[in-house]
């Protein structure tokens, strides 16, 4: 008994990267979001570190590109969706904001709040976890990222590991009386 306690312990050591310590602006930016949402009732964001991670793979880029965009075709990490994978994060629902310029985080979550789509994804019931990162070029004018998400539960990495096995064990084939419409490929002429 005290030997499968001990090998569980491990096994979430294993699996559970440690926290980091966020920079003061992104712990004021992850406090601002949840003060906004617990003025709209809604619970507070907590805040993960692969999320971090992802928000400062984006930050990186809007500060090499030197403009403001959610997807760069040509980038490492074209969109959020491969910057989610790219830190290993399995998600439900996931959401980004994008700023540049304002001073502090205040400046940044007041530009977002007065925006419609922004503010929808600061006060988005579904998304339970964020990430932020702020990273300043050269001239000092800061990239402000936020990533939100919601991650994949327990039944959906099953669904989706049980999915990919049967996809990988049952060959697929089409059924010779699919549709009238589509007859097989093989019927005779």
């Amino acid at each position: 008994m005290a030997q499968s306690a001990l090998a569980g312990f491990l096994l979430v050591l294993l699996l559970v990267p440690p926290a980091s310590t966020p920079s003061p602006a992104a712990s004021a930016l992850v406090d601002l979001t949840n003060a906004e949402r617990k003025r709209a009732g809604l619970a507070a964001l907590r805040a993960n570190d692969r999320l971090m991670e992802a928000a400062e793979l984006q930050a990186r880029q809007l500060l090499d590109e030197g403009r403001l965009q959610h997807d760069f075709p040509d980038a490492r990490y074209p969109r959020l969706l491969d910057r989610l994978a790219a830190v290993r994060y399995k998600w439900r629902a996931a959401g980004e904001n994008l700023a540049f310029g304002q001073g502090d985080a205040g400046q940044a979550m007041a530009g977002w709040m007065k925006s419609k789509g922004h503010r929808a994804n600061i006060l988005n019931g579904g998304f339970t976890e964020i990430g932020v990162a702020r990273v300043a070029g050269r001239n000092g004018r800061p990239y402000w990222v936020q990533v939100f998400a919601r991650p994949a539960g327990l039944r959906v990495l099953r669904r989706r590991v049980f999915r990919l096995f049967v996809a990988a064990t049952i060959p697929w084939r089409p059924s010779p009386a699919r549709c009238a419409r589509h007859p097989p490929l093989h019927a005779a002429q």
